[in-house]
């Protein structure tokens, strides 16, 4: 979460902050809005990060093997104009109708009733055509009517937990905002290499309901939380 010269910039973090724990998601809130003796998080662990990305990165050598180029959209920077060129280069990547996208980037103002402008940004370790078959290569048979983006995520978790399901619903909602398709399934490429595959159905309402739920928040005046112990 961070602030631009038009307002808040939320992210799936951010969302699984709101789905996990109020307290996190009101320090955070705090620490984007600057205040005095707002804690900072601290680092993640280098091992774990080290491992998290060795495993997202074999994952890219695997379609690339698999499908050759695939699109790169650079790590925008925390500036309205950056995101939006990044969130423009994904969309035109997905119009040329290349078959991988590593780390897609979104961004769009998100609805809301209240007076203090919100927008969402997140980036996709992948986002792949629903016709083609990310395990070989090849398109799918039959192939479906009409083809949209899906977004793959990479964790080292065994089993799909709430927060990585919910970070992967924002990018299906965010793909519905950036193409006017939802796309049908989202997927989950787990630790033990088993992509476990979701119907995006099942989990936009409970993405609209966190969604509500932090932008209710950002809606008030940003204070540190009274401490939930002692």
């Amino acid at each position: 979460m961070f602030r631009t010269t038009t307002g808040w910039v939320v992210s799936p973090t951010d969302l699984v902050d709101t789905l996990e724990c109020d307290h996190r998601s009101a320090l955070k809130t705090a620490l984007a809005a600057r205040l005095p003796g707002a804690p900072a998080p601290e680092p993640v662990d280098a091992l774990v990060a080290h491992h998290g990305l060795a495993h997202e990165h074999a994952e890219l050598d695997r379609l690339r093997a698999l499908f050759g180029d695939i699109a790169h959209i650079d790590d925008p920077h925390p500036d309205d104009a950056s995101l939006a060129k990044a969130a423009a280069a994904t969309t035109d990547a997905m119009a040329a109708g290349v078959p991988v996208i590593y780390q897609g980037s979104f961004h769009h103002r998100l609805d809301h009733d209240g007076t203090r402008p919100v927008a969402f940004h997140g980036r996709a370790d992948f986002l792949i055509r629903s016709d083609l078959d990310p395990a070989t290569g090849r398109a799918r048979t039959p192939a479906p009517e009409a083809w949209t983006y899906e977004p793959w995520d990479t964790k080292l978790a065994r089993r799909p937990g709430p927060g990585a399901v919910l970070q992967l619903a924002a990018y299906a909602h965010a793909l519905t905002v950036a193409t006017g398709r939802t796309p049908q399934h989202m997927h989950l490429r787990t630790g033990d290499d088993h992509t476990h595959t979701l119907p995006t159905a099942d989990f936009t309402p409970i993405l609209h309901t966190i969604t509500r739920r932090l932008l209710t928040r950002l809606d008030t005046e940003p204070a540190l939380p009274t401490p939930t112990w002692g």
